[in-house]
This record gives C-alpha cells, sequence and structure tokens, in this order.
C-alpha cells in the first residue's frame, strides 16, 4: 500500500508540472528579429542593442564616370602643297613677275619641288630661292621637273620663290616660263589631337578631383595632357597610366581635355575618368514589415518604440507607417536624444506589407537605436 502511495504521488505530480508548462508557454508573447510569428500578438525587432541608424542630410562625395577612346600622333611624314599654274617672266622693258610661296614646317628633313613647264622661249634660267638663297638656277625646255632642294636651305618657316632671269640683250622679249602642275612636298611632323569636353555645370562648386585611367594599345613616345589649355601630364606613360588634376585646372561649365603626341609619338587606347564632387543625401530609416491578415481581423494594438541618441544638428524627427494605403500613421516631434514610444490601433497599419520611416524634418541630424515594432 505504502509503494502505491508513492507511485500515485509521483504521477500527480507529473501531472501538474506538465500543465503548469503548457500555461506558462502560452502566456509568452511570440517574438522574431526582423520578421513576423503567426499569432495575435507579435514582435518585430528590427535592430540590435549595438546598431546605430544616422538619419538627416549627409554631405557625401560622389562621383560620375566618363569613359572616352583616343588616338593620337605626331609623326613625320610628307605634306604636299598643290599651287596654281603661273607664268613666270622677266625683261628689262616688261619687268617680272614670280611666283611666291610660304610654309611651315616643323624640322624638315627633305623638300623636293616639281612642275611642267608648258612653254617657254628658254633665253635665260629659271631661279628657285629659298628663304632668298638660291637652290637653283637653270635653263629649262618644255616638260616635266623634279629639283631637290639641299637640305641646309631648309628651316621650319620657309618662302620659296620662283623666278625667271632676264633676257639680257634680248631687251625686246622677257624671258617666259609657264608652269602648271607646281607641286612642293616637304616632311614634317603632322599632329594628330584628340579633345573629350565634360560640364561640370551644378558641379563646380563642390568640385574635388578628376582622375583619369589611361590604359594603351599602342604607346609610342610621349603623351601630353592639357586641361583647358593648362597641361596636366607631359611624360611617356606606363601600359596604364593615372592623371588627376584639380579644382584650380578646372572650370564651371564645359571643360576641354585635349591629348597631344610629342614629335614622333603615336598613342592609342581608352579610358575612364571619374569626376568626384560632394552632394547632399538625405539619410532616412525604413523598416519594413508585414501585418498577416489574421493578426489584422485580431489586431489588438501595437507599438513603435526606438532611442534617439547623437543629436548633431537641431531639427526635427518625422515618424511615418506607410503602406498601399498611403501614409496610416505620422508624427512629428523636436529631436532630441532619449526614448520614443507610440501607440498603435488597426487604422495605424494595414494588411500586408508595411514599412516604418523615420525621417529629418527641418535639417535635423541624429541617430535611432533600438528600433522595435510590436504588431
Amino acid at each position: 500500500m505504502a509503494e502505491l502511495d508513492t507511485f500515485t504521488i509521483f504521477l500527480v505530480m507529473g501531472f501538474a508540472i506538465i500543465i503548469v508548462g503548457i500555461l506558462v508557454f502560452s502566456s509568452v508573447e511570440d517574438s522574431f528579429i526582423g520578421g513576423a510569428l503567426s499569432g495575435t500578438q507579435r514582435t518585430v525587432v528590427t535592430s540590435s542593442a549595438d546598431e546605430s541608424f544616422a538619419v538627416g542630410p549627409e554631405n557625401v562625395e560622389t562621383f560620375l564616370p566618363y569613359h572616352m577612346a583616343f588616338n593620337v600622333s605626331n609623326l613625320r611624314e610628307p605634306a604636299v602643297h598643290a599651287l596654281e599654274d603661273w607664268r613666270v617672266f622677266s625683261g628689262a622693258m616688261f619687268g617680272s613677275g614670280s611666283m611666291r610661296y610660304s610654309l611651315d614646317a616643323s624640322m624638315p628633313q627633305f623638300m623636293v619641288i616639281s612642275f611642267t613647264v608648258s612653254k617657254t622661249n628658254s633665253y635665260a634660267p629659271l631661279i628657285i630661292k629659298i628663304n632668298g638663297k638660291e637652290a637653283v638656277r637653270k635653263v629649262l625646255s618644255p616638260g616635266d621637273y623634279s629639283f631637290q632642294i639641299d637640305r641646309e636651305l631648309l628651316a621650319d618657316k620657309m618662302d620659296v620663290e620662283i623666278s625667271a632671269e632676264g633676257s639680257g640683250w634680248k631687251i625686246w622679249a622677257p624671258t617666259v616660263y609657264d608652269l602648271s602642275n607646281v607641286r612642293i612636298i616637304v616632311d614634317t611632323f603632322s599632329e594628330r589631337s584628340y579633345v573629350y569636353r565634360f560640364d561640370l555645370s551644378g558641379k563646380y562648386e563642390t568640385f574635388r578631383r578628376g582622375r583619369m585611367t589611361l590604359n594603351f594599345a599602342e604607346n609610342q613616345g610621349s603623351l601630353a595632357v592639357l586641361l583647358n589649355g593648362a597641361e596636366i601630364f607631359n611624360q611617356p606613360p606606363g601600359n596604364s597610366q593615372n592623371v588627376e588634376f584639380y579644382r584650380d585646372n578646372a572650370k564651371d561649365g564645359v571643360n576641354g581635355l585635349e591629348f597631344r603626341a610629342s614629335e614622333g609619338s603615336s598613342l592609342a587606347g581608352n579610358g575612364v575618368m571619374a569626376i568626384t564632387y560632394v552632394t547632399s543625401q538625405e539619410n532616412k530609416l525604413v523598416q519594413p514589415f508585414n501585418v498577416s491578415n489574421s493578426t489584422y481581423g485580431n489586431f489588438m494594438g501595437g507599438e513603435v518604440r526606438f532611442d534617439v541618441t547623437g543629436v548633431s544638428k537641431d531639427g526635427g524627427i518625422g515618424i511615418l507607417i506607410t503602406n498601399d494605403k498611403g501614409t496610416t500613421f505620422s508624427r512629428f516631434e523636436t529631436a532630441q536624444a532619449g526614448e520614443y514610444r507610440y501607440a498603435l490601433n488597426a487604422t495605424n497599419v494595414a494588411k500586408g506589407s508595411n514599412q516604418l520611416v523615420i525621417e529629418s524634418a527641418g535639417g535635423g541630424v541624429f541617430s535611432v537605436k533600438n528600433v522595435r515594432i510590436t504588431v
């Protein structure tokens, strides 16, 4: 009988423990970090204890990318100068008429002057002068001619004159040469540059710097880069080259970036330029949360709660709940450090997706921590 009493006691105690456990478990509030569980009362924790959100206007650096492809060179090659047909003559009684032509060439190494004598009386020589110095003196008959000019007569700037010597004792007739197909061929550096334009309108006041990364498929010689006419780079580049510039070389509005090759150079490739400037962005906290159909149908009230810390600029706080119905809850407060709590009813939320928005009002800047939404 004693053993039966002990068994009965333990059996009764076991049932009692189970019943107490069921009661305790059913009384605990359902909770979930960053989401929602089924039930009539649930808590959504949207931030951990050490997580802080900056709210309010903030100046941040941003950049705009520009892409370019360039092909520049400054190589020596022959330049052909074609002149019109001309009658060259000279005589004691008839005066004279000569052909004159001026040209520029960078460090020329050779010059060839060619023409056709279509008609002449060959009374006296035809004379070719370079910068006043005689290069050719010869009596010519009708035909095609080509004369290479001595290198020591060549210069960066040259005045070419083709004339006829007077006929001397044949005073009744001048020396006449009718010239056609006149060509002056001179070698010189022929430059091909590249200009890229970009607009800093609306960005110049907060412009910080520009940075180009240039990648070369062809890399022979030296490259000069000019911004609005001011040189910002001039040297033989690497296969990948960075070039930077700052506010002192830039200007408000359209800027011109010019690539130029030095003499004897040829460079081609592509580049990316990043223009960095400061812009203002409005930071706000946006936390989505969901209200199920069953929760909404048995809504027993809820709460929004958060802490404000680190008020660095006076202003206000806007607390909003938005959903497909629009804004269903809104409060505006002065930004002060402390805890903020707001009770919610069924009109403050909607079935399905909602979001809590905490934003700055009146330029306030502050931090938000420990955000909790209970629905």
